[in-house]
């Protein structure tokens, strides 16, 4: 199990969030960041952690589902990368090339998004939800779909993980 897999995982269980939706409420009003709506200028920005303001900013133009995954991802920032936040923070643009950032910058944004996602859809749920429609005969497609309603997730989110688990 990788760290942010464990981090996650602590998390669930201190918040004692086993049933799927997983809220961020407990963890943000623990947290005591602000978070904002915005417009972007650049739609490929999803949203950042602002620390000067101490707030999370997310794109208003994005869906619940994809803004839940930016709130997720700029906590693992908050919790876990706090002198890249002080320090060397630079808003990364999703669905860009990474080789015009560090090695740096790479190792904390797909840590974020490995917390973000074990914290979303934590393995053990994921596994037991994805086992019963399993039993249901769907095809890919409605498996898919319905994983992401009961988790409130995108279902590149859901793809991913089915991937991640091995049952792609």
């Amino acid at each position: 199990m990788t760290r942010m897999r464990r981090e996650a995982q602590a998390i669930l269980e201190r918040y004692d969030l086993t049933n799927p939706p997983i809220t961020l409420t407990p963890l943000l009003a623990d947290l005591k960041k602000g978070i904002q709506e915005a417009k972007f200028t650049n739609d490929d920005i999803a949203g950042f952690y602002n620390y000067k303001t101490d707030k999370i900013l997310i794109n208003k133009k994005d869906s619940y589902k994809r803004q839940k995954f930016t709130l997720a991802h700029e906590i693992a920032h908050i919790l876990f990368h706090q002198d890249y936040i002080k320090n060397n923070y630079q808003v990364c643009y999703r669905g860009t090339d990474y080789s015009r950032y560090t090695q740096e910058q790479i190792t904390y944004e797909m840590e974020a998004n490995e917390f973000a996602v074990n914290l979303l859809l934590p393995a053990k749920q994921f596994m037991c939800r994805y086992m019963k429609i399993q039993r249901l005969k769907f095809n890919r497609e409605k498996t898919i779909d319905t994983l992401a309603k009961i988790f409130q997730a995108s279902k590149d989110l859901v793809e991913y993980k089915l991937k991640n688990l091995g049952l792609d």
